[in-house]
């Protein structure tokens, strides 16, 4: 299966960025379609001018995101993981407060991708299920993901969720209660007037310019989430030095090439 999904982006209210998930009969689940497409979007809202309060991601039908689609490749299964952790960087690096709506199901990287929001706001009044199953399904659970867990949640909840795998459901949403139950039921007002506006102006009163696009935030947020920021540098770093490396092994052969 290829992804048939898209993500949309537009506005709501007045400087409220809104990206969607898109095709109300599917899982939406990340390949490498999905999630360049989803990395563009998030290109769009950053370069809008009008963006100055923050950006809220939703979806169609019952599914946030039923995870990575991983290829028969093993090859290509890397990739798709190399290119999710990207978008998580993308994600994590917004100059602006971000936030998750999810009105159904979000398993796997489905849920590492609402966890990357700053807020994770839940319906109450449509079936809600979140699950960190990579293991479950016979998946390594990648570091950046670990590490996300680990910023986001007290050590003996993160090994629940990524070891014993539970479903996260209503009433109690054990054992993530107390992360997400602040927020159950919020409407995309309350999201807007209770969240993104007052965040929007404490930060551009302490810029002192009124411009929330300064890098101060995204710097909060990346001290915030140590861990994971950490390892998205490392691995960052990493690929760096293979590129330069193989490029520099290219050069050397062709240097070493006897003329014809």
């Amino acid at each position: 299966m290829t992804s048939s999904e898209s993500v949309t982006y537009g506005k709501i209210h007045k400087n409220v960025g809104s990206l969607t998930l898109t095709g109300p009969e599917g899982k939406h689940c990340l390949d490498l379609d999905l999630i360049k497409e989803f990395s563009s979007r998030l290109d769009d809202a950053e370069k809008d001018k009008n963006i100055i309060i923050g950006l809220i991601t939703s979806h169609e039908g019952s599914w946030f995101s039923g995870g990575l689609h991983y290829p028969s490749s093993e090859t290509e299964q890397k990739k798709v993981v190399r290119e999710f952790e990207k978008l998580i960087e993308k994600l994590v690096k917004l100059p602006f407060p971000t936030v998750a709506r999810v009105k159904g199901c979000a398993y796997g990287a489905g849920l590492t991708l609402a966890l990357a929001h700053d807020y994770l706001v839940l319906s109450n009044d449509t079936p809600v299920s979140l699950r960190q199953d990579e293991l479950a399904q016979d998946h390594e659970l990648p570091h950046y993901a670990a590490a996300l867990l680990t910023d986001k949640f007290p050590p003996s909840v993160a090994w629940d969720l990524a070891a014993l795998s539970p479903y996260v459901k209503p009433p109690h949403y054990a054992p993530m209660s107390d992360y997400v139950k602040r927020y159950v039921g919020w409407s995309e007002d309350q999201v807007v007037d209770e969240l993104l506006r007052p965040s929007a102006s404490r930060i551009r009163k302490d810029n002192g310019n009124g411009n929330i696009n300064s890098g101060n935030y995204s710097k909060l947020r990346e001290r915030l989430l140590a861990h994971v920021s950490g390892v998205l540098k490392s691995s960052a770093t990493s690929e760096s030095s293979t590129k330069q490396s193989k490029t520099s092994e290219s050069d050397a052969a062709g240097s070493n090439t006897p003329p014809t």
